[in-house]
Formats: structure tokens, sequence, C-alpha cells
């Protein structure tokens, strides 16, 4: 497959991701999550994704870059 072609599947599969993203967070606050609550998973989610990428990669972070 192309590079070009590839790039454009992935533009389109992150803008899917990106917009459906909305939807899931309007539908939590619908049903009663507080906006904190969200806000807490959502930031957690992300250091644990990071966190894991970083230490399968062996990636060493030091106390002057955070």
């Amino acid at each position: 497959m192309r590079a070009e072609t590839l790039s454009k599947i992935g533009l389109l599969l992150i803008t899917a991701v990106w917009g459906s993203g909305f939807v899931v967070i309007k539908i939590a606050l619908d049903s009663g999550v507080m906006p904190y609550a969200m806000l807490s998973i959502r930031f957690f989610t992300a250091f644990m994704l990071m966190f894991l990428f970083l230490k399968a990669r062996k990636i060493k972070i030091s106390g002057e870059e955070i």
C-alpha cells in the first residue's frame, strides 16, 4: 500500500475516533457522571497509556524534563 493512501486512512481513523469522543462524553455527562470525574478518568487513562508506552520503549524522562 502506498504511503499516501496509508496516511489518508490514518487521518480518517483519527478523525473518527476524535469525533466519536464528543458523543461518548455527551452520553456520559447526560447519564449523571460529574464533569470533574469524567476529566479525571480521561487524564488518568491518558497518563496510563503514555506510561505504558514509555515503559515499553524504555524511554527515560529526567526530572528536568518533567
